[in-house]
């Protein structure tokens, strides 16, 4: 169920601007075309040699509360796109949802949803700027939400300046600025035209603009005007804090457009449009208001408010994602009409031709709604229709997505074939009909205003909303079953995943710590995938992993294991998962290893027990025609007490290999911390630069690494192949500290030598 689906694909397509910056990106670097090695790279001795970046994430709502928390899902993409679930966890009124998350440092912008117990659905981008990102999810309702967005012109960039009631001629694209001024434009709109910029005051009438003409009132100006013709492409921009009053405004043609941006636009009489109206303050008409024209140069785009003193009536189309409410009628005959918020009417609703949708709208009608000339109207998720009466005269109401109402206070007719389908729960008063008794199909109910089923809650939106909320939590912890990954679990709500639910990574290590190895990055490498368990105020409760060998370009015996810096031994009450067949690990009663400061846990004392050589002395590092398999290690570790995410930190932790099954022989990732177990004496020895003191281990003066983590499955280098002639961006990637070539190790054109390539 996905409520407000629409409103989401426009809020994508408004932030379509995001750049995902990758490759592209290249600023300078030492020439790439001189380095032959690993050994040639000249690293600046600050990279980390990460090629993921932690930030930390709130994500709030002010949403109305449906009886239990929401799920927010944070994706590595467009979810609609087929993007990954990196985080789950709950939010509501006066409580966020805060994790941290460690991303690819290449991606740009991550997705949020928010989907209740009633599936009321929204997803936004969010750009990833810094590591600190905060959102808020709200209501939908826009007005004025364009006002503070917009630049706005200054009266310092006049050409002429006039007062008084002096007559002025504006030609060749001059721009005039008045202030307490009362005299007659003439707008040469035949010789280039211009902008009549107020100021301050300007008391205007009998104007008439045409093509390349434009009048701006800016913010703290008035406008008095009579009889403002619009022809052509010419523009009125009011902003943000501006006044206008306008006794016979009219739009004639196609390419006319009025942007208001003020909270005071006022039309005295009535209105008639043949061209484009955009509202993002609040538009006030005394009389009735027209939209004539057919095609995309006449509409009225609503994202504020729009009250009308008379009638409504669209002959074109119009997109209301604020208010519109008129004293009269409304009729619409046009070719689209789109209603993401709020329409009501204090008379009739005539609905006569084109194609009038609902997107999570509301549409209140205190008197008459009918529909007429065979038109579909259709409603998607959680949409209202409030009326007095409904009569259907011909056509079909259909409905989408999670269940739409339409509450009927007296009378209900479906004539002839007339009938409503799909996801729609109409309540009429006493659940009766007029005319066609079989008039609801797949799915579509009737029901009486006793026995309502839906619930829609009130919102900016829906100042009515309908009925009661009826959530199903089978556990009782606040999460809906619905949007509960464990629903009959009160200590688990959400899983979370590293690097996403669909996606491995992978962990590549040199073996010969404190020597240099030959860089190809295959002694040990080990795919991924993290999932943190968390319960409904999303405390960590399981650190799940999955380990699966893929090379191993060693004659060493390695363990392997995981210390969680941040986490204690006391605050664990299991591990389990590791395979130890060699006696030299010493297992506290709880399963992690014993003696340790911090909480470690050894997926396997030796990579032979985990993998089945398929013959050859190397494992899956030279074409030999020999190719091995490997055991999936399935790690868990269940806290005794649930843990805030900030303090269990993010994966994937901190790896280490045991060289040769030598416990006190430790190779981890750059600057990670050895465990307790480890023989400092090697530090500083071969080439081994690590200065414990200052927090520097397992570098060499150069600052060259013996581990990487990347957040993809790795495609490892043929053995003896130095990693630089496989992925032929690494030498651009480590010398711009990680600018540059962000995603180095994806599989794009020109990143590769196949060749090189197990």
């Amino acid at each position: 169920m996905k409520t407000y689906l629409m409103k989401h694909i426009w809020l994508v397509a408004a932030l379509g601007g995001l750049v995902f910056v990758t490759s592209c990106n290249k600023t300078e670097v030492s020439d790439p075309s001189n380095i032959t090695s690993f050994n040639d790279l000249k690293v600046s001795p600050t990279f980390n040699w990460e090629s993921t970046r932690e930030i930390t994430l709130t994500i709030s709502t002010e949403l109305p509360p449906v009886g239990t928390l929401a799920r927010i899902t944070i994706y590595d993409g467009n979810p609609e796109e087929h993007g990954n679930v990196l985080a789950n966890g709950s939010a509501g009124k006066g409580f966020s949802f805060e994790t941290q998350l460690r991303i690819p440092s290449s991606l740009k912008a991550i997705y949020a949803s928010y989907r209740d117990g009633k599936g009321k659905y929204l997803v936004v981008a969010i750009p990833v700027n810094g590591n600190q990102i905060n959102y808020e999810f709200k209501e939908v309702l826009n007005t004025g939400l364009k006002n503070t967005a917009v630049v706005e012109p200054n009266c310092n960039e006049c050409e002429h300046f006039a007062t008084g009631n002096t007559p002025i001629t504006i030609k060749n694209g001059e721009i005039w600025c008045v202030d307490n001024y009362n005299g007659q434009v003439t707008f040469e709109f035949w010789n280039g035209g211009g902008t009549l910029r107020i100021c301050g005051s300007a008391t205007l009438s009998n104007v008439t603009l045409g093509n390349m003409c434009q009048i701006e009132v800016l913010s703290g100006a008035s406008l008095n005007g009579t009889n403002i013709q619009l022809n052509s492409a010419s523009d009125l921009i009011a902003y943000s804090t501006a006044n206008v009053n306008i006794t016979g405004l009219s739009l004639n043609t196609a390419g006319t457009t009025v942007y208001n941006y003020s909270s005071n636009f006022n039309i005295n009489g009535n209105l008639s449009t043949n061209g484009g109206f955009y509202n993002y303050g609040v538009l006030n008409v005394t009389g009735n208001y027209q939209i004539n024209g057919y095609g995309g140069f006449y509409f009225l785009e609503n994202q504020g408010v729009v009250n009308i003193g008379g009638s409504f009536e669209c002959n074109s189309r119009f997109m209301n994602t604020g208010t519109i409410e008129a004293q009269g009628d409304m009729n619409l005959n046009g070719s689209l009409q789109l209603n993401y918020c709020k329409l009501i009417t204090h008379n009739n609703f005539n609905l006569n031709s084109g194609n009038f949708k609902s997107y999570g709208g509301y549409l209140k009608v205190y008197g008459n709604m009918n529909i007429n000339g065979g038109t579909q109207p259709e409603l998607y998720n959680q949409s209202m229709w409030s009326v007095n009466n409904l009569t259907v005269n011909s056509g079909v109401i259909k409905g989408f997505g999670s269940l739409n109402s339409i509450k009927v206070a007296n009378t209900t007719t479906f004539w002839s074939n007339s009938n409503a389908t799909g996801a729609i729960e109409l309540a009429d008063n006493d659940g009766q009909v007029v005319g066609n008794q079989n008039a609801f199909l797949n799915g579509a109910t009737l029901v009486n205003w006793n026995n309502i089923t839906n619930y829609i809650p009130q919102s900016a939106c829906n100042p009515e909303g309908i009925g009661l909320p009826s959530i199903t939590d089978t556990d009782g912890d606040g999460i809906a079953d619905e949007i509960d990954d464990y629903p009959t679990d009160p200590n688990r709500a959400f899983n979370n995943y590293f690097p996403n639910q669909n996606t491995w990574g992978s962990l590549a290590f040199e073996d010969l710590w404190p020597a240099k190895g030959d860089y190809d990055f295959n002694d040990l490498v080990t795919n991924y995938q993290f999932n943190l368990v968390t319960n409904a105020q999303n405390k960590v409760v399981d650190i799940k992993a999955k380990l699966h060998v893929k090379a191993v370009g060693a004659s060493f015996q390695n363990g392997f294991g995981i210390q969680i810096d941040g986490l204690e031994p006391q605050l664990v009450a299991s591990a389990t998962g590791g395979v130890l067949e060699n006696n030299y690990i010493n297992v506290a009663n709880n399963g992690l290893e014993a003696n340790q400061a911090k909480a470690v846990i050894i997926a396997w004392d030796n990579v032979e027990s985990v993998i089945h050589r398929a013959g050859g002395s190397m494992f899956n590092t030279i074409h030999n025609g020999f190719t091995g398999t490997a055991d999936t290690v399935n790690l868990t570790i269940t806290l005794s007490t649930p843990q805030e995410q900030a303090v269990v930190g993010t994966p994937p932790y901190n790896p280490f290999l045991i060289r040769q099954m030598n416990r006190g022989h430790e190779i981890h990732l750059s600057d990670h911390v050895p465990t307790s177990l480890m023989d400092y004496s090697l530090f500083g020895t071969g080439q081994d630069a690590s200065i414990p003191s200052q927090g520097i281990y397992y570098k060499t003066l150069n600052n060259h690494p013996w581990g990487l983590n990347i957040p993809v499955p790795f495609a490892w280098p043929l053995e003896k192949t130095d990693i630089t002639n496989a992925h032929l961006h690494f030498a651009e990637w480590a010398q711009s500290s990680g600018t540059t070539f962000a995603d180095w190790y994806l599989n794009n054109a020109g990143y590769r030598d196949p060749s090189n390539i197990y």
